[in-house]
């Protein structure tokens, strides 16, 4: 059964992502998607990566918000929804944990030591992107357990969130156009419309 939480729908209706087909999207490291970060090849409309490390998301946040008319708009949504799939999706930091972690500033370390860890070492986040004339869409897949979306993007107010959760309300609110989590929340939808 299909949950979904529709988060922002602006100026169209909501659009469904699907996966690019297997033959056309080879699993890609993000350094090797354009030959420079910041510039914009049009040639470029789909694909797939595999997001491993935080390095990973900063990279392909930045070189898939190229795609995108506000480059820098897109890239702090692309990167909120990667760090997330990766360090609460695939390395199972609990929200609660995070904040302890960030307090104790101990949260780059946690993340360091589970990517290095023999049940996390193989884990990725999928993403699966296409640009379009009209829109940019993205779909992102970790490997984690899902959690209850609601209860952070209902939240109207930042600060109610405490000292972490706020990138999901940043996303929603500044960055996307739509933003939707299906499944038990490990699958997340976003969208930015051009016109």
């Amino acid at each position: 059964m299909r949950k979904s939480l529709s988060m922002r729908s602006r100026r169209a209706p909501p659009v469904s992502i699907e996966p690019a087909p297997p033959e056309s999207s080879a699993e890609i490291h993000p350094t090797r998607l354009f030959p420079k970060a910041g510039t914009r090849d049009d040639s470029i409309r789909s694909g797939r990566l595999a997001l491993r490390s935080l390095e990973d998301a900063r990279e392909a946040s930045s070189r898939l918000a190229a795609l995108c008319p506000e480059s820098d708009i897109a890239r702090l949504g692309l990167l909120e929804l990667f760090i997330n799939a990766i360090e609460h999706g695939n390395l199972g930091i609990g929200f609660e944990h995070k904040a302890q972690l960030l307090r104790q500033g101990r949260w780059l370390e946690e993340i360091e030591q589970r990517l290095s860890s023999p049940a996390c070492a193989d884990k990725r986040a999928i993403v699966d992107y296409h640009r379009s004339e009209t829109r940019f869409e993205v779909r992102i897949r970790d490997e984690g357990n899902g959690f209850d979306a609601a209860r952070f993007l209902e939240s109207r107010s930042r600060a109610a969130l405490g000292v972490n959760g706020q990138g999901l309300v940043i996303a929603r609110n500044i960055c996307f156009d739509k933003l939707e989590f299906q499944g038990a929340g490990n699958i997340v939808e976003a969208t930015i419309f051009f016109i």
